[in-house]
């Protein structure tokens, strides 16, 4: 029978009383026991060296640290170590609490106290590392260690008599680039690291190496255990990379995986999920790629995205070679775990659901050539996130056809200051959101909202705003056409083009709708025909911004809603209400109308008329004459109403001797004004163009 021993603690003392009692002290001494267990951490050494430590039992919050330097293993520990056996003969140096022993041909592990730890800072003989109580803290590898895993250089094994097992290896103290591998039952890494074999283990932490600037460290996962939680962190410094890999052949319902970025640039390239996952920048920057060779159908589980420690995050959904169709939604989520987060759903396989604690770039691509959706918002009226990329998979002639539907409510509290949609193609654009928070101090607040490949289905934005601005970008006539949009209460604004020359969008919860046709040298036919009864919900003013030579004809305008055409963003035109029945508004011609004055009471002496001939038709100008009599009609005071509307100035008739040498007639003077006139202007308007465009660039 094996004999065991027992630490006991024997008062020693004389006689009783004060005196006495400070004349005890206290006696470590040994209890021999039979078939009974050593309740303190010991050391046992068998006949061929093989060296086992076990830990105090559970509670006593024991916590060692085992350590090699040459063949001499160190066990540091804050409770007493007691050397039960040394069959081999080793030499030992058998302190209270720290015991060293040379020249181990392996070693052993029993941790029996779920309150304390075991650290393995380094091993260079076969270990193996038992739990027999469950959540029993054993770590791989010291943090404040340069070496890092390095340090253990033969192999490990890890067992437990539980379902809830937990390691961790810390490389964090390294500096290195290393590569690292989780696999189902195994954990490789580079630079030495002799590696970890494991089963049963219910928590799994691997903390990467602090690689330096320039250095690129791997992680790589391509499987996870069942009812087991991973984390893998990276603890790369600013100006390194590291790339994690997860593509598990096989996933399970339970369990999760959290990766953790750097402080560097990380790329996160996730193809298929193994269970939950938790995956969150680092205070660097992540980029998250989901996809499987442009599939999202391996993306099964729910993951939540969190930046941490400052970092930013960018997230790109690929599903462009996708074969079933995607309705997608992006929201803000209202209940269940993550309220109050930003969820996309619809994108991937059965149970994917993405959560968002983040202001994330999001760059989602639905399957191309099929029928696919995305509504952006909610009840709360604002965007749920900062920027999106939509790609709706539906170009031109791919007979298929994408929406884009940004929703919001115009009872929200959030409402735009500004909109502004800038078309870029037959089925691109980007739209840019402004608001200044009117209860903090915090600065303008931009999001954007980018789209392309969105044939056939276009643009529905019900996003509460202020001012909202169409830039048209598009080619000559055309041009463009405003109707009311096929739900009650919208407006669409479409391209006159086939094909179009921009995607159809249509709008409402607008108070102030502003199309700017883009028109220079080119004609732009700007048609207004809304032949609907029901006014656009939001609508306060529809303006079109056209060049002078563009035509704009109103069949109908929005009831209740005022009508202006301007030529220029600046100044704002005076609102004017829309006509009582169909009519065209014409441009003014490339030169100026002369105007005929009224006839004189009597002809002039020496009639020399002066001819002017403008590109659009010539007109004959007839000299001056003298003052009218007292009963002579008055002058025509509504000449140039037309062009009063587009540049706040009106034609004025000829006065008597003004037109005393041919070359300084009226409407030689008329000319060169007005085209001096239409030169600024059209400059005024180019540098305004031109700041909109580095603006919205820049946005």
């Amino acid at each position: 029978m094996t004999t065991l021993v027992r630490l006991r603690t024997v008062t020693e003392g004389r006689g009783g009383g004060r005196a006495s009692a400070r004349r005890r002290r206290r006696v470590l001494t040994l209890e021999r026991l039979e078939a009974r267990e050593v309740l303190n951490a010991s050391i046992a050494i068998d006949a061929d060296g093989g060296l086992t430590y076990r830990t105090e039992e559970d509670g006593a919050h024991d916590r060692v640290r085992i350590s090699v330097a040459g063949d001499v293993y160190t066990f540091a520990s804050d409770q007493v170590i007691e050397l039960v056996e040394n069959a081999a003969g080793l030499e030992v140096d058998d302190g209270t609490f720290t015991v060293s022993v040379k020249g181990i041909s392996r070693l052993a592990i029993d941790a029996r106290d779920s309150t304390g730890r075991v650290l393995l800072a380094s091993t260079n003989v076969p270990t193996s590392i038992h739990a027999l109580l469950a959540m029993t803290d054993v770590q791989l590898g010291d943090g404040a260690s340069p070496e890092g895993l390095t340090a253990l250089t033969a192999p490990i094994t890890y067992t437990s008599d539980t379902d809830i097992g937990r390691i961790g290896l810390v490389d964090s103290g390294s500096t290195r680039a290393a590569d690292y591998v989780v696999a189902s039952d195994s954990i490789a890494a580079t630079g030495g690291f002799g590696g970890l074999t494991f089963s049963r283990v219910f928590m799994l932490t691997v903390e990467g190496a602090s690689t330096e600037a320039g250095g690129t460290s791997n992680y790589y996962v391509p499987y996870v255990p069942g009812m087991s939680t991973v984390d893998v962190h990276s603890h790369g410094q600013a100006g390194s990379r590291s790339v994690f890999t997860v593509d598990p052949e096989t996933s399970s319902d339970t369990g999760g995986v959290g990766l953790i970025g750097s402080k560097g640039t990380d790329e996160i390239l996730v193809g298929r999920t193994p269970s939950r996952m938790l995956i969150a920048s680092g205070g660097g920057h992540s980029t998250v790629t989901l996809s499987d060779h442009g599939s999202t159908a391996g993306i099964r589980h729910p993951i939540l995205f969190r930046e941490l420690g400052g970092g930013t995050m960018d997230l790109v959904v690929d599903d462009s070679a996708g074969d079933v169709p995607r309705d997608a939604t992006f929201r803000v989520a209202t209940n269940g775990l993550w309220a109050d987060s930003l969820a996309l759903e619809g994108f991937g396989g059965e149970g994917a659901v993405l959560f968002f604690w983040i202001g994330a770039g999001i760059d989602y691509r639905a399957p191309r050539g099929l029928d696919n959706s995305l509504t952006v918002g909610g009840e709360r009226g604002g965007l749920a996130t900062n920027s999106l990329v939509y790609d709706g998979g539906s170009y031109e002639g791919s007979g298929s056809s994408s929406r884009l539907t940004l929703v919001g409510a115009p009872s929200s509290t959030l409402i735009y200051d500004r909109e502004v949609h800038a078309t870029a193609g037959p089925d691109a654009g980007e739209m840019t959101y402004e608001y200044t928070p009117t209860w903090t101090q915090l600065p303008t607040v931009v999001q954007r909202v980018a789209y392309r490949g969105v044939a056939g289905g276009g643009v529905v934005d019900l996003i509460p705003a202020v001012d909202y601005v169409l830039a048209y970008r598009g080619g000559p006539d055309p041009g463009v056409a405003i109707s009311a949009g096929a739900s009650p209460g919208t407006l669409t604004i479409a391209s006159r083009s086939t094909p179009p020359a921009f995607a159809a969008t249509t709008v409402a919860n607008k108070t102030n709708v502003t199309v700017d046709t883009n028109g220079t040298q080119d004609d732009h036919a700007t048609l207004v025909d809304y032949a609907a009864g029901d006014p656009v919900l939001g609508l306060a003013s529809l303006t079109i911004v056209t060049s002078p030579n563009d035509a704009v004809a109103t069949t109908a305008t929005p009831p209740g809603a005022a009508f202006a055409v301007e030529t220029t963003a600046d100044p704002r035109p005076v609102v004017v209400a829309p006509p009582p029945e169909s009519t065209t508004v014409e441009p003014p011609p490339a030169e100026p109308v002369a105007v005929e004055p009224a006839p004189p009471a009597s002809p002039p002496a020496v009639p020399a008329p002066i001819v002017e001939t403008p590109p659009a038709a010539p007109v004959v100008v007839e000299p001056t004459a003298p003052a009218p009599a007292a009963d002579s009609p008055a002058p025509a005071q509504n000449v140039g109403l037309g062009l009063a509307t587009r540049f706040g100035t009106r034609l004025r008739t000829s006065d008597a001797g003004r037109a005393s040498t041919p070359g300084d007639s009226p409407a030689l003077r008329f000319r060169t004004a007005r085209l001096a006139q239409l030169a600024a202007l059209r400059l005024r308007r180019a540098e305004r163009i031109s700041a909109a465009r580095a603006w919205l660039h820049h946005a």
